[in-house]
């Protein structure tokens, strides 16, 4: 059996809104300081990245994430083709977007799961958790969650294994539009935003805490806001449009949360 190896972290399926004309990415790197067009398969990936350390590869976790990205191309396509119509009949894309996601909730529901294993499967999310446990590593429980964080592997799984998806599923979306300025996106896709009290703990408190709210650009006009429903309503579905004053904003946000490499719109 054929094992892959090459395992992005950022899926090439997420990224190909923010392709130009020849297939590629312009890519800035925080840490050189320096920006260069790169094909999506050589980047934002590593070597066995999900594998268990010291066992054999098994593509058990690369599989799973798998089938989320399947799932996840097709209606990310279905949205940028309502955008699309909107656009050229001189509708209102983002209430548009709200309608017409409310209308196929299964298809919210992939972009909600998408956003959910995005949010844990990255470098940067791996080392976001690590430094909320070290703060923490008075708590007896909290040094033995940190021991054992050890690998994506080790993140990936407890992540999976945790109500982390069933609580991305419950919260509710709004869909953003920015029709001047483009959006850029980055090395950790989905990310956590608290709202304005410094409530950021990582993974305890998107779908628990009512001012924790996550952020996914989706394209570079569409940004995604997945934020809590509140007083036991069911989850539900929201447009507007993005400020030019936001849009520039969300820059600097996707920025500030890379861990090192931002995808700039073309």
């Amino acid at each position: 059996m054929q094992f892959t190896h090459n395992q992005h972290y950022v899926p090439r399926t997420y990224l190909k809104p923010w392709e130009n004309a020849q297939g590629k990415l312009e890519i800035y790197d925080k840490k050189g300081m320096t920006t260069a067009h790169k094909g999506p398969k050589r980047i934002l990936k590593d070597t066995d990245y999900y594998e268990k350390p010291g066992e054999p590869v098994d593509n058990a976790l690369e599989i799973k994430f798998g089938t989320f990205e399947n799932a996840y191309g097709p209606v990310r396509e279905a949205v940028l083709f309502v955008v699309k119509n909107a656009v050229e009949c001189g509708g209102n894309v983002s209430e548009e977007l709200a309608s017409y996601l409310s209308t196929v909730p299964q298809k919210a529901n992939i972009i909600k799961e998408f956003a959910a294993v995005s949010f844990f499967r990255t470098p940067a999310a791996l080392a976001a958790m690590r430094t909320q446990l070290n703060a923490d590593t008075t708590d007896p429980l909290s040094a033995m969650a940190l021991s054992a964080l050890d690998s994506p592997f080790m993140m990936s799984t407890q992540a999976f294994d945790s109500t982390l998806l069933d609580r991305f599923r419950n919260l509710s979306i709004i869909v953003m539009y920015s029709h001047t300025e483009l959006l850029n996106t980055c090395d950790r896709p989905c990310f956590p935003v608290s709202g304005g009290t410094g409530h950021a703990n990582f993974g305890h408190d998107i779908g628990r805490h009512p001012l924790m709210f996550a952020f996914m650009p989706i394209s570079p006009r569409l940004l995604v806001a997945f934020i809590p429903t509140l007083n036991g309503r069911q989850p539900f579905v929201h447009g507007c449009d993005v400020t030019p004053e936001f849009a520039l904003q969300s820059r600097d946000i996707v920025e500030r949360f890379a861990e090192r490499y931002v995808v700039i719109a073309q």
